[in-house]
């Protein structure tokens, strides 16, 4: 089996892979701001397409956030997903993001991905227990 080469990236260039987790570190009186972050999903191999494994071409890639340890730190819940900045105003914390049916390799066609963690008051710490899932895909 191939190697995948649609990844998340931290630069619109895609020359700096995401290996992950999302860290967020919190104050424990609750004052820590939401934070956001961005990533981009792509592929630098020409010629590729991302698309869902079940029913490719019909089905939306989706994204979500994976919490790896539950009651620990920010929840999904507490995270919202969006394709713009701006769009994370009015994102719904824990709802999937939709990326389309498929994505075409090459840096200009690479996906913007906001996420802003939102999280009550809890113990002052790094968290770093969430990562990012699509929702089965392959390339071709």
């Amino acid at each position: 089996m191939a190697t995948p080469t649609f990844k998340l990236y931290q630069d619109a260039g895609l020359t700096t892979e995401f290996v992950g987790p999302l860290v967020n570190t919190q104050d424990a009186d609750g004052t820590t701001a939401a934070q956001d972050y961005q990533l981009f999903i792509g592929s630098t191999v020409a010629g590729k397409t991302m698309r869902t494994k079940v029913n490719p071409g019909v089905d939306n890639i989706t994204l979500n956030i994976s919490d790896n340890t539950p009651a620990n730190g920010p929840e999904a819940t507490d995270i919202k997903l969006a394709t713009t900045l701006i769009g994370l105003d009015s994102a719904v914390a824990g709802d999937p993001l939709l990326l389309g049916v498929t994505i075409a390799s090459g840096v200009p066609n690479a996906v913007a991905i906001f996420i802003r963690i939102t999280a009550p008051a809890m113990v002052s710490a790094t968290y770093n227990h969430l990562s990012i899932a699509d929702n089965g895909t392959e390339e071709v």
